[in-house]
């Protein structure tokens, strides 16, 4: 009985230790994704009405960002209040660009868009003039979240999240709604980003 006793004390503390290191690795995981988020946060980029085409970069960009997203939704859904935005508010490639889709959809302005769709079109339209960049800051957040559910078992994810939440300004906060909304699976179609958040 002793013999086995002992075996078993020396199991679980094997068990334990690599409890411990699987916490303090995913611990350090999510510290250098936090790590990683401020950098992409700095690359973000919003183009300027400049000869050389310069950019808006971090959060400024961001600012424009949410700008564009609120024209489009004023376009694209007159029917719901939304704050309102000038075209001198954003680049004007991207009204020349809007403007040109506003005019290909329906004919005498009727337009039956959804919250949506008029948002995923937003994002569509930051990204074709942003290179992209969005898609790694989303990406980045997503892989977090889902870092900090797969091991809620082991980890008060409580504090974590706080931690990440102090690092959002309130127009990524903002930024990240119209996404986790709108963005759906490529696979499955199914919203998993707002998924996660509302699991988190």
């Amino acid at each position: 009985i002793a013999t086995a006793y002992l075996i078993w004390l020396q199991l679980k503390a094997m068990r334990d230790h690599d409890q411990e290191v699987e916490g303090n690795r995913v611990i350090s995981h999510f510290f250098r994704l936090l790590e990683l988020h401020r950098s992409i946060v700095k690359t973000l980029k919003y183009p300027n009405d400049t000869p050389k085409m310069e950019y808006s970069y971090g959060n400024d960009a961001i600012e424009y960002y949410l700008k564009t997203i609120n024209y489009v939704m004023n376009i694209f859904c007159p029917n719901i209040a939304y704050r309102t935005v000038s075209d001198q508010d954003i680049s004007t490639g991207i009204v020349k660009y809007i403007n040109e889709l506003q005019s290909s959809e329906l004919p005498n302005n009727e337009y039956t868009f959804k919250i949506e769709n008029a948002s995923s079109t937003a994002f569509r339209i930051i990204n074709e003039h942003t290179g992209h960049c969005l898609e790694q800051y989303f990406h980045n957040i997503y892989i977090m979240l889902k870092l900090l559910d797969a091991n809620r078992e082991t980890l008060d994810i409580k504090d974590y999240m706080r931690t990440l939440r102090a690092e959002l300004t309130q127009d990524e906060f903002i930024l990240i709604y119209y996404h986790a909304y709108s963005h759906r699976d490529y696979n499955t179609g199914e919203k998993k980003f707002k998924t996660l958040i509302e699991r988190t």
